[in-house]
């Protein structure tokens, strides 16, 4: 039976000729207007994690931490311009990124720092500074649960591990997936920059790896670092 398109009344559909077999109408894709347009087009930005509520926070929370003057002005300055959305303090940036970097290594405040960090990364991507941070940060999120790096193309290993907790790991991914949405196409970026390199292989292996991990945050952060990549770097990509 089929429903009749006046007043929805069931009708039954005509009947086959004896000793045939019904036809079925042939399954079409969906057409889309040219207003809509193919879903997937529609996944072309990054996800970025760009609030800076918790800016003042983490500076409070950082600036005990910091063993200069210097740095801990430069702290406040680099949180306010960001709260401003000013993001052409890139001095700034290259006094704080150091110090953020020695207190994850060290130990402390480590998820305070990872979060201003984020901001920092995603704003100030083609500081050498903070490309510099974020190889050591990359190394250290590739290796391996045992302290070693066991990945192909990795070198050198880490023979100690910076994030050893769900928080700590999913909020590294979360610095590493807004440096990787940052990258700017190749045509925005200067003669000098042109052979700045991609995200390192041996990080993407990692991000696959971290699919299986136990805690959920950190598989959804390891997912988010991987479609930011394939979004930002899909045309340079084999």
């Amino acid at each position: 039976t089929t429903t009749s398109s006046r007043g929805g009344s069931p009708s039954k559909a005509p009947a086959s000729p004896a000793g045939t077999t019904p036809t079925r109408r042939p399954i079409t894709p969906p057409l889309y207007s040219s207003s809509d347009g193919c879903i997937l087009k529609k996944y072309t930005n990054p996800m970025l994690s760009n609030d800076t509520k918790s800016l003042t926070l983490c500076a409070s929370k950082l600036a005990p931490h910091l063993n200069n003057e210097t740095a801990r002005l430069a702290l406040d300055s680099l949180s306010k311009a960001l709260q401003e959305q000013n993001h052409s303090a890139h001095a700034l940036a290259d006094t704080v990124v150091p110090e953020l970097w020695k207190l994850i290594q060290e130990g402390k405040v480590v998820s305070f720092a990872l979060l201003f960090l984020r901001l920092v990364a995603l704003h100030h991507a083609q500081s050498k500074t903070v490309a510099s941070c974020m190889s050591e940060l990359m190394r250290a999120l590739a290796a391996d649960e045992h302290g070693g790096g066991s990945l192909s193309n990795f070198e050198p290993p880490y023979h100690c591990q910076l994030f050893t907790t769900a928080a700590s790991k999913s909020l590294a991914w979360c610095v590493a997936s807004n440096y990787a949405g940052s990258k700017k196409p190749a045509h925005q970026i200067s003669e000098q920059q042109q052979d700045e390199p991609l995200i390192p292989s041996f990080l993407v292996e990692a991000a696959i790896r971290d699919w299986n991990h136990d805690a959920v945050q950190v598989r959804q952060a390891a997912c988010t670092f991987l479609y930011n990549y394939v979004i930002c770097n899909g045309p340079q990509l084999d």
